[in-house]
């Protein structure tokens, strides 16, 4: 065991990656003194010299494990009738938006235009078996948002959210996702994880007294002097003192409604890619310098690189023993997306190579953010003319740049067939170069990346148009509207999305606007 300090009840604690549950709390009570309870507060891999691969573990002595009390660490007023809410998308955002306007007393109703979590796999199964694809029930669409069937990433770049991080993960938790999110560096659920939880979510809310109303599309917002007092679905009326939106990343028809509404949309920068795949084995060895360890899953990496013109090229994503799969949100357009399951033992690893760019730098023609998102989803449906809906574009490393077409390609995990393909009939010219010399850079950071597979477009890493909002979250120029999550502009994956609906539920039950 490594020698490591302790500072007041705290520990830290070195250990093989292979080590035991049993060998950790031996190394506790060696360093501690004793064997009292104690309480895991971080671990985190350190594969720095490889393959010696171990963990690192911040220890608190003394505390028993944290018991899931998510309401003692983000309290919330509770105001007696306070009024009527509603709530639009159930993905993260919109999940703890309801969850945290119940809480503080708000009669809420949230809508989803997709099916219940049950209909929505049986009719990826389908699609994935060559049916068609369901509009509103698919990778992208449905209850949970896209985030049910990924990896259940938790990570975040956003600072000072400490807190509200404690807080999502004590809820996951309390729905079922594994203890380990509340401590590891890296934390994920899985997608098999992901699947239940949405369910036990689900009828919690529901057992708190939240109105779900599944297959009910937002058409349009009820305003009154000026005011946003509910929605208009394509059936009913949803009158509200409060609406806060979280349509997640591909949901362009309500971001239509909310500019012909008067709400103003920027651009911004994002990204654009490619999905690389290749064994598992072959980045654990790269990561690890042995192809399995005991007690661990699957390698992952961050890569990063600079190209010759100074854009950034870089991972996103990644899916360690995982699969790459169809992440259509509408029939006519083809991309992809990555999935793992918690115990991230499937036979490859695949994760988003994007470039950054800026929207007028690939649709210069574009004449406002409405346009970009018009010519995004004529982008998108540049693989279905290209090779079809239940097939996918694809190539090698070497191939990418140049236009060379592939005679063979790697396995894959894909449901669908492999078409080798040129590429520069789906991206221009200098975006290839950049992910080429990208792709360049990592296979010198990691040995084996430049026999990897390309397959797909990759467009849905961040959004290329925000929603301009007020500091408090409220949609500027559309008072008693506040929008959260991917569809705004301001979040990118379930953690950061899951925030940012906290948050805006916070601001609009501390509003003072108008009520209906």
């Amino acid at each position: 065991m490594k020698k490591s300090s302790s500072v007041g009840s705290e520990i830290e604690i070195t250990l093989p990656a292979q080590s035991s549950p049993e060998e950790l709390e031996r190394a506790i009570a060696r360093k501690s003194g004793g064997s009292g309870p104690f309480r895991i507060i971080r671990q985190s891999l350190d594969a720095r010299r490889k393959p010696d691969v171990r963990w690192n573990y911040r220890i608190a002595i003394g505390k028993p494990p944290a018991p899931l009390q998510p309401e003692r660490v983000l309290p919330v007023t509770r105001e007696h009738n306070p009024g009527r809410a509603v709530v639009v998308g159930s993905g993260p955002a919109g999940f703890f938006a309801a969850d945290v306007l119940n809480r503080a007393g708000w009669e809420v109703t949230l809508l989803e235009q997709g099916p219940p979590v049950e209909e929505r796999r049986r009719d990826i199964a389908a699609f994935e078996t060559g049916g068609p694809l369901a509009p509103y029930s698919n990778y992208s669409f449905g209850e949970g948002g896209a985030g049910t069937f990924s990896d259940g990433k938790l990570t975040s770049r956003t600072k000072q959210i400490s807190r509200e991080r404690e807080y999502v993960t004590a809820r996951y938790v309390q729905c079922g996702a594994p203890t380990e999110i509340q401590w590891l560096a890296h934390p994920h659920i899985g997608s098999d994880n992901l699947y239940p939880l949405v369910i036990a979510g689900r009828k919690d809310l529901q057992a708190r007294g939240v109105e779900i109303r599944f297959h009910t599309e937002v058409r349009d917002l009820i305003m009154k002097d000026g005011r946003c007092v509910g929605v208009q679905s394509v059936d009913d009326e949803f009158p509200a003192d409060r609406t806060v939106l979280a349509p997640g990343h591909s949901a362009m028809p309500l971001l239509r409604t909310l500019a012909a509404r008067g709400a103003t949309l920027e651009t911004k920068g994002f990204a654009l890619g490619v999905r690389v795949e290749h064994p598992r084995e072959l980045i654990n060895t790269a990561q690890w310098g042995r192809s399995e360890i005991p007690g661990l899953k699957a390698a992952e990496y961050r890569l990063t690189a600079k190209t010759s013109t100074g854009r950034g090229v870089y991972s996103f994503c990644m899916c360690p023993g995982g699969a790459v799969i169809p992440a259509a949100w509408r029939p006519g357009l083809n991309m992809v997306n990555g999935v793992s399951n918690y115990r991230r033992d499937g036979a490859w690893s695949n994760a988003a190579v994007v470039a950054a760019l800026h929207p007028e730098e690939i649709f210069p023609e574009a004449r406002n953010p409405l346009d970009v998102l018009a010519r995004l989803e004529e982008l998108e449906a540049c693989a279905v003319d290209l090779v079809g809906t239940h097939r996918v574009p694809a190539t090698i490393p070497a191939c990418l740049g140049g236009g060379e077409i592939p005679g063979t390609l790697p396995r894959s995990s894909h449901p669908f067939e492999l078409v080798p393909s040129d590429y520069r009939l789906l991206y221009p010219q200098w975006l290839l170069q950049a992910l080429s010399e990208g792709l360049s850079d990592f296979s010198r950071k990691l040995r084996g990346y430049e026999t990897g597979l390309i397959l797909g477009m990759e467009t849905t890493t961040s959004a290329a148009v925000r929603v301009v909002r007020e500091p408090s979250g409220e949609v500027a120029s559309i008072p008693g509207v506040w929008i959260a999550g991917e569809g705004s502009g301001a979040a990118g994956g379930i953690m950061s999305s899951a925030v940012d609906g906290i948050h805006a539920a916070l601001a609009a039950a501390a509003s003072n606007a108008y009520r209906a």
